[in-house]
């Protein structure tokens, strides 16, 4: 199939890609729990003539494209799981799940992808290869990529190199976002909990204030960064939730506090959890309180294959023009566990423009108004088509 004619095979989907789009984010569904959305996954890709394994990791589907001649084989990843947030959108689509939304455009790319199988599975005796759709759950929660990996999707066949997207609610719908090396951090959550000796808050010398060591902490993080590391290596330690005491006068036990580290590179990482271990050890010694500290890493940093990141810059080029094309200039501190799939075999991720300012859909990830321009769902289509093609076909 010729590139021209990609594009325009694309924009013929535009009508049933946005109906699955809209069935999806209105019925949507947590982490390890998207059932509904894995059964329309899987009765879409029998339709198009695939062979589907259901019930992966949980919820997760597997469908496998074989094409016409023998040759590599390529995967495509997209998330299904939703967000615990209520949508206020007012759209006729909206959640009709009560706290529960798509704010994050995974029913967008799930509806792309979906594109791109009904598109490819009427050309398979073009294609030189397989390709295997990924469809992941929990990727919100964090743990769903891992927990594909090791129920061997990578395997059986094995996957020559990965593709994946995400919907940017900060592009111009028909623009392609990318960047070459790394794109996103690494994630490490942490749990800290202050342990002391509650009393009375007139009589602090009798207790072990949990309360006042915890503020030593959140002060002391802040000061990891510009005395500990060189300023020119980017490090985010952040605060965002904390939790002790049950009335004006009294000193807790115990105060716990969580938050987030991330960083790009892994010799910085370890560098600054062991820091952050000795500096709250220290404080905590020294006020006499005890202590209690987890970390669980979260996201693995992600790095674009040189290869496979000019693949999807040549095809976006060709499909939507050189102008379509953005460069990220920085990488985000954003995690996307996508990157456990990177340490296994070669990946790239980009991003595809939603935006659309006259229609109002300007607002972020996240948000219990978000949306998309559904304009976008077919140049989607297209882009992720064609770097299957390029991938497969190229000597």
């Amino acid at each position: 199939m010729e590139f021209n004619t990609l594009l325009k095979e694309s924009l013929r989907l535009k009508t049933e890609v946005i109906k699955i789009r809209r069935q999806i984010h209105s019925y949507p569904e947590l982490g390890f729990k998207e059932t509904k959305t894995a059964r329309l996954i899987a009765d879409k890709l029998r339709k198009s003539g695939l062979k589907v394994k259901e019930k992966v990791a949980k919820t997760g589907i597997v469908g496998v494209l074989k094409g016409g001649k023998e040759g590599k084989t390529i995967a495509i990843r997209v998330d299904m799981d939703a967000l615990p947030i209520q949508e206020r959108t007012g759209e006729k689509y909206a959640s009709k799940i009560p706290g529960v939304m798509h704010a994050c455009g995974h029913d967008g790319k799930i509806a792309i992808v979906l594109g791109v199988v009904s598109l490819l599975s009427r050309i398979r005796e073009q294609l030189r290869g397989q390709v295997k759709f990924i469809f992941q759950p929990n990727e919100e929660g964090a743990g769903g990529a891992q927990a594909m990996i090791a129920a061997g999707v990578l395997k059986k066949p094995k996957v020559d190199a990965i593709f994946g997207f995400d919907l940017a609610p900060f592009l111009d719908a028909g623009k392609i976002g990318i960047r070459k090396g790394i794109v996103t951090a690494n994630v490490e959550d942490f749990e800290i909990s202050v342990i002391g000796k509650g009393g009375h808050a007139a009589q602090r010398w009798e207790a072990v204030d949990t309360v006042a060591t915890t503020a030593k902490i959140i002060e002391a993080l802040q000061f990891v960064i510009p005395q500990k590391q060189h300023p020119c290596v980017p490090i985010v330690i952040s605060i965002g939730k904390i939790h002790g005491g049950t009335a004006t006068n009294v000193i807790p036990d115990r105060v716990t506090l969580s938050g987030t580290v991330r960083t790009f590179d892994t010799i910085t990482h370890k560098n600054v959890i062991s820091k952050i271990k000795k500096i709250i050890t220290a404080i905590c010694r020294a006020y006499g309180a005890q202590l209690e500290i987890i970390f669980s890493p979260s996201y693995h940093s992600i790095q674009n294959d040189p290869q496979l990141n000019n693949i999807v810059t040549e095809v976006a080029a060709r499909l939507l023009g050189r102008k379509s094309i953005y460069s990220f200039k920085y990488p985000f501190f954003e995690g996307e566990d996508i990157g456990c799939f990177f340490q296994k075999v070669p990946g790239v991720i980009f991003s595809i423009g939603i935006r659309n300012r006259k229609k109002g859909i300007t607002y972020p990830l996240h948000s219990s108004f978000f949306d998309l321009d559904e304009d976008a769902l077919p140049l989607g289509v297209s882009v992720v088509a064609g770097c299957v093609l390029k991938y497969l076909n190229s000597e």
